[in-house]
């Protein structure tokens, strides 16, 4: 996932590998409103829904749409994370923000990745 996107089958292998990385979120992010659903995380449970339709565009349809989409709402977390970590008073990088911010950090990079391979593989790697 994290080498040169310089043919058709890395951009798929790309494709494939954010992909998943997107459906283990849903997955995660489902299973900790299963386990513990206090008042607040029903918007967890739709981002998690979110996630995974998402994935499922790019991996099967190779959507650049979705790739984008991908690409803003954990762009938009990151930003999110980022912003209420500098906003706390004394800007403590506290145990609840420092690995969120890291995730979230990832995930916008995976998606990145996403945008990459598909708008290469519309256009460069295009078999006609």
């Amino acid at each position: 996932m994290y080498r040169p996107i310089k043919s058709r089958e890395v951009a798929l292998s790309t494709i494939k590998d954010t992909s998943t990385v997107f459906f283990i979120l849903a997955v995660v992010l489902l299973l900790v409103v299963y386990i513990k659903f206090p008042p607040g995380l029903e918007l967890q449970f739709i981002e998690s829904l979110i996630y995974a339709v998402l994935a499922a565009m790019v991996l099967e349809l190779k959507s650049r749409a979705a790739a984008v989409l991908l690409f803003i709402q954990s762009g938009g977390g990151f930003i999110f994370l980022t912003y209420s970590w500098l906003t706390i008073p004394n800007n403590e990088f506290s145990y609840t923000y420092g690995p969120r911010i890291i995730l979230a950090l990832i995930l916008t990079y995976t998606a990145i990745r996403a945008v990459q391979a598909t708008y290469l593989l519309h256009g460069k790697f295009n078999q006609v």
